[in-house]
């Protein structure tokens, strides 16, 4: 029982600790700065590409993976 309590004020503890020294973050002007938008056109582009690409792969490992079953 005496190892329970420990346990469960030690748990409240680190967890009021945790709630009070905790400090409120504002990342402000990071959405519209230079580097925010550029990796966001960089992401879009890059997925509009694999958009393009991943058919093409697909249907180039279908012939090479079905061919032999063809053939034979």
């Amino acid at each position: 029982m005496k190892n329970i309590i420990k346990r469960v004020s030690l748990f409240v503890t680190m967890a009021i600790v945790t709630f009070l020294t905790a400090l409120p973050v504002y990342a402000g002007e990071i959405g519209s700065s230079k580097l925010a938008t550029g990796t966001e056109s960089l992401v879009k582009d890059a997925t509009t590409w694999l958009l393009v690409i991943a058919p093409l792969v697909t249907v180039v490992a279908v012939i090479y993976y079905c061919a032999p079953l063809i053939i034979a």
